[in-house]
């Protein structure tokens, strides 16, 4: 494929990256095709040499089905797909960002404030992964992309949910050992206790810039997470019990997703162990389902990270600079509200000293400034968002038009303008949030 060939409704821009399965574009999205304005998408195709392969195919409509039931401000959504293509593909939300390893790579571990937020979106994007009925099996530091408004979790291509057809291959792991639990190692047991499992290896690695276990080849690594050798010197004392207790061997010893966010936000205490944990083994129950198969020590082929959903030309500054914090993204809503009131008041203002000529040459221009906000916002990356906010401009005019009237002509034109407000700012809709 080259830059400028059309993908089902999509325009590819410049590639991402390949993968196991295929390679992943950023792609406009012209005709609002994925929903709603134009706007840039990541587009990921099956590789041509797999478009014969049925289990291939099957495995990317797993992909899809897995993604497709997941919604999340910290996952990377699913927008649109194409099963019956001569080459499968699939759009989902283009987040504009390096990924965890990237940005790791490059500037070394995350300092505490970035790392607590970083712990947050996991975790978040966790519960809602689980609240869904699916387990990610590949939350690696390649899977996690530093967007603008915070961590993403993207790529869902060896996720498990009930009725998925298998993936396991004879003689490979399913899934990067370092990122692996012991009991996907020994039985490949499906969990969403293995998700905590690699959510506290991720938080290791972003504290300390490096795995854990060490960077050791992928059999090594296998074999110090079934032995329980991992390091975690150096990760900070606030996170350092909660690492741990996601880390547990036994995986009913974890903490849930659930009270992980909890912690991050509000910094419960971390739960006790059980008295007696049993040895890790295929006896264990799934938290999520039932074990998939026994697989050996191989090449890490079928769950090869996909680090495919990243521009490499994206932002790669820390990431309290990204916007990941809660408390970023409350100071981001306050100063969208707080310019939104000055607006609405200076259009307040302008109808009451304006004529009825000057109200309605506002109103036109607001309306004009407003369709370019929308215009701008969709075609930047997924979640940016204008300042002052679209829908304060578009109601802007007509608000000025409605004070003018009323002062020159009295309540009844005014009223008229009231009308032409409402369809206006529905028509114009915009981004409230």
């Amino acid at each position: 494929m080259n830059a400028g060939d059309r993908v089902g409704p999509y325009q590819l821009v410049e590639p991402l990256g390949t993968g196991g399965m295929g390679e992943v574009w950023s792609a406009d999205d012209p005709t609002g095709a994925a929903g709603g304005a134009p706007r840039r998408v990541a587009l990921k195709l099956l590789d041509p040499a797999l478009v014969g392969d049925p289990d291939a195919r099957a495995r990317f409509a797993r992909e899809v089905a897995a993604a497709r039931r997941v919604r999340s401000s910290s996952v990377a959504g699913l927008l649109d797909a194409d099963l019956e293509a001569d080459r499968p593909w699939l759009a989902s939300a283009y987040v504009a960002g390096p990924t965890l390893h990237e940005h790791v790579s490059r500037h070394g571990p995350l300092e505490a404030g970035p790392l607590r937020a970083l712990a947050t979106a996991l975790a978040d994007a966790l519960v809602a992964i689980h609240a869904a009925g699916v387990v990610h099996r590949d939350l690696t530091p390649r899977n996690v992309v530093l967007g603008p408004d915070g961590p993403r979790v993207v790529d869902f291509g060896i996720a498990w949910f009930p009725g998925a057809p298998a993936v396991t291959r004879t003689g490979a792991w399913v899934g990067t050992p370092a990122w692996m639990p012991p009991e996907r190692l020994t039985s490949d047991e499906v969990t969403a206790a293995s998700d905590v499992w690699s959510w506290g290896a991720v938080l290791a690695y972003a504290a300390l810039g490096r795995p854990a276990v060490g960077a050791a080849s992928p059999d090594v690594a296998a074999q110090r997470v079934v032995q329980g050798i991992v390091d975690l010197d150096g990760v900070p004392d606030a996170l350092l019990p909660w690492v741990e207790a996601a880390m547990a061997p036994d995986p009913r010893a974890r903490p849930t997703a659930t009270e992980l966010r909890a912690a991050m936000l509000d910094g419960a205490p971390v739960p006790p162990p059980p008295p007696s944990p049993p040895p890790v083994g295929p006896e264990l129950t799934a938290v999520a389902g039932t074990r998939a198969s026994t697989t050996r020590p191989g090449p890490d082929r079928d769950g090869a990270p996909d680090p495919t959903r990243v521009h490499p030309g994206g932002p790669a500054g820390p990431v309290d600079h990204a916007g990941g914090g809660r408390g970023i993204r409350d100071r981001r809503t306050l100063v969208r509200w707080a310019s939104a009131l000055v607006v609405l008041a200076g259009a307040v203002v302008l109808g009451l000293v304006a004529d009825p000529l000057v109200a309605i040459i506002a109103l036109a221009v607001l309306v004009m400034v407003a369709v370019v906000l929308r215009v701008a916002r969709e075609s930047r990356p997924e979640g940016a968002t204008s300042v002052p906010p679209t829908w304060a401009v578009g109601l802007a005019g007509p608000i000025v038009l409605a004070v003018g009237l009323v002062r020159a002509f009295g309540p009844l034109w005014g009223m008229v303008a009231l009308v032409a407000l409402a369809v206006l700012f529905v028509l114009l809709g915009g981004d409230i949030g």
